[in-house]
C-alpha cells in the first residue's frame, strides 16, 4: 500500500498508525480541518479522536441503542451526524456531546449513510 497526497508531506509517518478501541469501529470521518477524526462502533457510542495521536478526544454521544453506521462532521466541524441500526439520526456538538437535533426516527430499516449539506449546513443551525 503506498499513501499519497500533499497533506501527507507533512504529516511524520508515525501519524499513520493502528489505534485501540473499545468496540468495533464501523464508521470514520476527517474532521474538516483535519485535527480530528470520529468513530462510530458497534456498541452504539461515537468518540473523536485526535488525527495526530489517536488519543480520545471525547466521547460524544451515547444515545444510539445500537451500532452506529454511519458518522460525518458537518463543513464547519462544531456537529457531528450519526446514523444507527436503531434507525435514528443524530446530531450532537462536535465538543460537547450534547444532542442539538433528533433523534430523528421514521425509518423502517438501519440508518446506513448520513452526511451534511455544504450549502445548507451554515443555516441550519441558525435557525
Amino acid at each position: 500500500m503506498e499513501v499519497r497526497g500533499s497533506v501527507m508531506g507533512q504529516w511524520p509517518s508515525a501519524a499513520i498508525g493502528i489505534w485501540e478501541s473499545d468496540s468495533e469501529v464501523l464508521s470514520v470521518a476527517f474532521s474538516p480541518d483535519g485535527t480530528r477524526i470520529v468513530s462510530g462502533s458497534i456498541d452504539g457510542t461515537i468518540r473523536v479522536w485526535g488525527a495526530r495521536t489517536g488519543d480520545t478526544v471525547a466521547v460524544l454521544l451515547k444515545g444510539h441503542t445500537s451500532w452506529v453506521w454511519s458518522v460525518a462532521f458537518s463543513p464547519d466541524g462544531t456537529r457531528i451526524v450519526s446514523g444507527s441500526n436503531d434507525q435514528t439520526i443524530r446530531v450532537c456538538d462536535a465538543r460537547t456531546g450534547d444532542t442539538v437535533a433528533g433523534p430523528f426516527i421514521g425509518h423502517t430499516s438501519s440508518v446506513s449513510s448520513v452526511a451534511f449539506s455544504p450549502w445548507h449546513a451554515h443555516r441550519l443551525w441558525l435557525q
